[in-house]
């Protein structure tokens, strides 16, 4: 009778810990706010170069990893009132595009999400290792109607968290991650894993989840022939709030924040789902 006393106050605890932790991350990520941008742009050919001043004679400004330029596939937000020259920020620095080489977003058009499939815009310049930008998104699970990005970058991959403002989706919180896609052999259904370390002042969170939260897509899915094989993802519809906050606690309590953006623009058939 005492043993059994004992394994149902541990169940209870375990429930009673379990339900705080839901109500505690649903409280902060639902009072998250998120803003819809003045105007976005992209560029109108493959690239676009990013400057230190509004004018073509300015010197070229590296703020895109080693790159002074930004791809196609990246929508940046105008925050200035030059008419000839998008003001923004890539990478925590203030640059300047010109407009002549840029294309302004429809922002109000409808989003066509498919959750989970990966979108990649790729360069290749010669026998130069090519630079890519891949996205893919979900909604999370809970009620705080947040969404995860799943965003790799030359400077690594990251995943971001957002919010759909009107017919955008806007990210505002970034964490890089290292994450395997593959079925995980060692982790329980229900289950995950979070660790993480500091190298060069830069935070890495490692990242593992049970069977349950992986999602699969077959070769025509992904554009791909058949040879190929399955393509396995983590499922990021299937992230609770907890996991979510626990990625993210750090970054949301120091309010850092990376501004990244997708529209129906970034949904289109432009774009391949493979690498």
């Amino acid at each position: 009778m005492k043993k059994i006393l004992m394994v149902l106050c541990s169940m209870l605890l375990s429930v009673s810990l379990n339900v705080n932790a839901q109500s505690v991350a649903n409280k902060v990520l639902s009072s998250l706010t998120f803003e819809a941008p003045k105007a976005l742009y992209h560029a109108k050919g493959q690239k676009a170069n990013m400057r230190a001043q509004p004018n073509t004679k300015a010197r070229l400004v590296e703020a895109n990893g080693e790159f002074s330029f930004i791809g196609r596939g990246l929508l940046v937000e105008d925050m200035g009132s030059n008419p000839n020259w998008v003001t923004t920020k890539v990478g925590g620095k203030t640059v300047y595009i010109s407009k002549s080489v840029m294309v302004k977003d429809d922002i109000a058009a409808s989003l066509p999400i498919v959750a989970n499939l990966p979108y990649w815009w790729i360069e290749q310049d010669g026998d130069m290792d090519p630079v890519v930008l891949s996205w893919r998104v979900g909604k999370i699970a809970g009620n705080s109607q947040l969404y995860l990005c799943d965003l790799q970058t030359p400077d690594g991959r990251f995943y971001m968290l957002g919010k759909q403002v009107g017919s955008v989706l806007v990210f505002k919180y970034k964490i890089k991650v290292y994450v395997e896609d593959a079925i995980p052999e060692d982790m329980p259904v229900g289950k995950f894993s979070l660790e993480s370390e500091v190298e060069n002042g830069e935070k890495t969170y490692y990242l593992k989840v049970g069977k349950d939260k992986v999602k699969s897509f077959q070769p025509a899915q992904m554009g791909g022939e058949p040879e190929m094989g399955v393509t396995w993802l983590y499922d990021l519809t299937k992230f609770t709030e907890p996991m979510v906050y626990s990625l993210f606690k750090e970054v949301i309590e120091k309010n850092q924040t990376d501004m990244f953006y997708l529209t129906s623009f970034s949904f289109g058939k432009e774009w391949p789902h493979i690498f």
